[in-house]
């Protein structure tokens, strides 16, 4: 009875029957494919960590930045309160490589 009755009540109005199965097929595909998509982003982020590495680069740009041009008295000063070993020894480094770099500009 109350099947043949809803059944009825699709039949009544055909397009908003049509119109609501259109809009749930839709909201389906859409919570399939979003589902898909995470699936898919967290297996390429976990191949990411297996393969690739990350380095950083500490760099000062000096109290002028972005005039390279000015000479900052204060970069040896301040590259000695860095703690190397303390970065070295932190759970996720696994190699450090201390170098002093130097840029030069000339004119000419």
């Amino acid at each position: 009875m109350i099947l043949r009755n809803s059944a009825k009540s699709v039949l009544r109005s055909p397009l908003k029957s049509i119109l609501f199965f259109l809009l749930v097929f839709a909201l389906t595909a859409a919570l399939t494919l979003g589902t898909a998509l995470v699936a898919m982003c967290d297996s390429v982020l976990a191949q990411c960590d297996k393969t690739y590495t990350t380095i950083a680069s500490l760099e000062y740009r000096g109290g002028r930045f972005p005039d390279n041009s000015v000479c900052d008295l204060n970069a040896a000063a301040l590259r000695s309160q860095l703690d190397f070993d303390a970065l070295s020894n932190l759970d996720f480094v696994t190699k450090t490589n201390r170098s002093n770099t130097a840029v030069v500009s000339l004119p000419g």
